[in-house]
């Protein structure tokens, strides 16, 4: 039985087993992923005004965050990947029009955390050294989000 989650492998593959079976033992399959996979493009940090809105997911069209608010999909951070050069601070914003909290955890190095940010309330983080920083929204963590630091 699988786990309903969506591009990941946990709990996705199925063991029988008889006594003097003749088959031979099936590959092991590869580990599961640390993460939720990161799914969109890169956004220049200019692009975005240094900013990740929460709960949204990124318009390439407008270059800019959607409208409403999204509590399920894997990519509510808007934008999804943000690009950065070292020693810039980048915010992080739970829009007023939101209904629900929401935050920005890293993960793997505990970089930042925001806390839960009501609706209308932000964070700031300034990236001191460069590499790739992955976080995801504590209220909702499926939402996965990745800054690159140049």
């Amino acid at each position: 039985m699988g786990t309903g989650r969506a591009a990941t492998p946990y709990g996705d593959n199925l063991w029988a087993f008889k006594l003097d079976g003749t088959v031979p033992p099936a590959p092991v399959p590869a580990p599961p992923p640390s993460r939720n996979p990161i799914t969109t493009p890169p956004v220049p940090g200019a692009t975005a005004s240094n900013t990740v809105t929460l709960g949204r997911i990124w318009n390439p069209a407008t270059s800019a965050p959607g409208g409403t608010e999204n509590t399920v999909s894997p990519n509510a951070m808007a934008p999804q990947v943000l690009t950065v050069a070292a020693g810039t601070t980048v915010t992080f914003v739970n829009p007023a029009s939101n209904t629900y909290h929401h935050g920005a955890a890293s993960f793997f190095d505990n970089e930042f955390d925001t806390g839960t940010l009501a609706p209308g309330q932000s964070a700031t983080h300034t990236f001191g050294t460069a590499g790739e920083y992955f976080y995801n929204d504590p209220a909702s963590p499926q939402s996965t989000g990745q800054i690159i630091v140049q």
